[in-house]
């Protein structure tokens, strides 16, 4: 399949913001990086998140009651998600 240069590109709409992009052919169900890339992010497992959730905990907040408030959780499940977050990032071999 040839993909040709940026001027043989048509404009279309991305399918699911309508942002215009470039694309190489008319299509309908094509989405723009931006979406991918967001699509990717929701699809991060429960572990990545709870891991992601204890290294913010760990370089950006000082106390347990501020990360919970920014996080909209309590202090009892900010605290739990801390606790099983270290013991993953804490497995993870470098």
């Amino acid at each position: 399949m040839s993909v040709g240069n940026w001027r043989s590109h048509l404009l279309i709409k991305c399918a699911v913001c309508s942002k215009l992009m470039g694309h190489y052919k008319p299509a309908t169900t094509v989405s723009c990086v931006d979406c991918e890339i967001q699509a990717q992010m929701k699809q991060e497992t429960t572990r990545e998140a709870t891991e992601r959730l204890y290294l913010s905990y760990f370089n950006d907040f000082l106390t347990i009651a501020k990360f919970a408030e920014y996080h909209g959780m309590s202090e009892r499940k900010a605290m739990a998600v801390i606790k099983v977050g270290r013991k993953l990032n804490h497995r993870r071999k470098n």
